[in-house]
Parts: structure tokens; C-alpha cells; sequence
């Protein structure tokens, strides 16, 4: 690929982040609601993306592919790595993230010494669950399907570009373990290439960085929802920022 997919694999790894976050705003919203709910379940997840499109040769610039691991623990808490290889089978790129329960989402900003803030998270008592769904009631429900013998729904989001498909596993929380994106010159595909049931072991997340923690990324995206006319949940997303500015002690 070329040097324009790193940038778009930037922007689908913060997706993935954000998708994480997906299950706890459903839980929160359920949760007033009343819907079901069941304890979560702990997972590995390896994930390989790669893309049918036309190149000249090994390059060491150009992504052939990416590997993401996802270690998710049953209280809702996570860490992910994602490697990009070039066509010499070399890491050229790596995005590292993860979420702690009660405190937020954060990317590692390698490049800056810094830690990006993405969002805040609820406490265990919540994380600890999620809402029992088929996606069958989502406008986007496009089909069931499986997966590595694992049941999916299946739900679809045009573009102008084309459309991108995203498989969620209910057995798993919910999670996205297959993401196919059709466009008019290539067609990228995300799927697993292992699946591990049962928490993760607590050395993954013994190493977790203490580093300043940098805003604006989320600040951003207040600004969107502002352009877009979303005036309310970008008043929401001020007001978790000012939580979050007032438990950090270097703000």
C-alpha cells in the first residue's frame, strides 16, 4: 500500500478503539433501560488486515499488512497492538492503546512521549457487563453469519467509496472479529487468525506507560460533533472532559 493507507490505518486503529468503547456506552444506556445483561467474557484476539490493491515490488515504505492483538479482560478493561509490515516482513509502524475502567481510552503517542485521551470510561461495576443483542434491530443489520465458528451479525455502512462490513461476535461481547471494506480500487479485509477464550494474564497489563496525558484529539472531536450540528453530545463530551481534566493532577 502506499504512504496514504498509514494514514488510513491510523484513522481505522482509533475506530477500533472507539468500537471498544461501543459495548460500555450500550451497557450504560441498557442499564437505565433495564435491558438484559450478562457478565463479560475474557479474550485474546489476533486479528491480520490486508489489502488487494496493485504495487510495485517489496517496499520497506509500503503497509503489505497489519496484526492486531486485543487483550480483553471479563471487567471491560483492554490493551491493543497493532504492527504494520512492509513487504520484507518488517514492522515499520506500531499503535499501542489501551482502557481502565473508571479512568478512560487512551493511544500511546510514541513520537510525542504522550498519552492521547479518547475517552472516558465507566467504572467495573459497569464495564463488567454487557447487553445481550442479535443486531437484528439496527438499521444497518445487513445478515447473520459465522466466523471461525463463532455466530455473527453482520452490519453494513455505505460510503462514496464503496461499503464496509463489520462482523460482531455476541459470544465475545460483542466485538468486531471480521471487517471487510469494498472500494472502487481495493478491497481490505480484517479477520482473526486466532481466538483464545479466558482473561488475558495480568503481566499483559503490568507495563501499562505513566505519561502525560494529551487532550487534544478528544477536543477534536468536540468540535466535530459541533460542525455537524450535534450541539447536545458535544455539551455531553465538554462535561466529560472537565471530569477528566479535574482528576488529572498535571491539569
Amino acid at each position: 500500500m502506499s504512504e496514504r493507507s498509514i494514514a488510513r490505518f491510523k484513522v481505522a486503529s482509533i475506530l477500533v478503539f472507539g468500537l471498544g468503547l461501543l459495548s460500555v456506552g450500550v451497557v450504560y444506556a441498557l442499564q437505565a433501560n433495564n435491558s438484559k445483561l450478562r457478565h463479560r467474557t475474557g479474550f485474546t484476539l489476533v486479528m491480520k488486515e490486508t489489502a488487494a490493491v496493485t504495487t510495485n515490488g517489496a517496499d520497506a515504505k509500503q503497509i503489505a499488512y497489519t496484526i492486531t492483538v486485543r487483550y480483553q479482560r471479563s471487567d471491560g478493561s483492554w490493551r491493543q497492538i497493532r504492527k504494520y509490515y512492509n513487504g520484507l516482513e518488517q514492522v515499520i509502524k506500531k499503535d499501542l492503546g489501551f482502557a481502565v475502567p473508571g479512568r478512560g481510552v487512551f493511544r500511546i503517542d510514541r513520537d510525542r512521549g504522550v498519552l492521547d485521551f479518547l475517552s472516558s470510561m465507566p467504572p467495573k461495576e459497569k464495564t463488567s457487563y454487557v447487553a445481550i443483542t442479535n443486531g437484528h434491530d439496527d438499521p444497518h443489520f445487513l445478515k447473520d453469519d459465522n466466523v471461525q465458528g463463532y455466530a455473527t451479525y453482520v452490519l453494513r455502512f455505505p460510503d462514496q467509496d464503496g461499503y464496509t462490513d463489520l462482523y460482531y461476535a455476541p459470544q465475545l461481547d460483542g466485538q468486531i472479529i471480521r471487517k471487510v471494506h469494498v472500494s472502487r480500487n481495493s478491497v481490505a479485509i480484517n479477520e482473526p487468525i486466532q481466538i483464545t477464550l479466558g482473561d488475558p494474564d495480568d503481566r499483559v497489563f503490568a507495563s501499562l506507560p505513566r505519561l502525560v496525558v494529551n487532550y487534544d484529539h478528544f477536543q477534536e472531536k468536540i468540535a466535530a460533533m459541533d460542525e455537524r450540528g450535534n450541539h447536545e453530545a458535544a455539551e455531553a463530551m465538554r462535561r466529560e472532559l472537565e471530569e477528566e481534566l479535574a482528576r488529572d493532577p498535571l491539569n
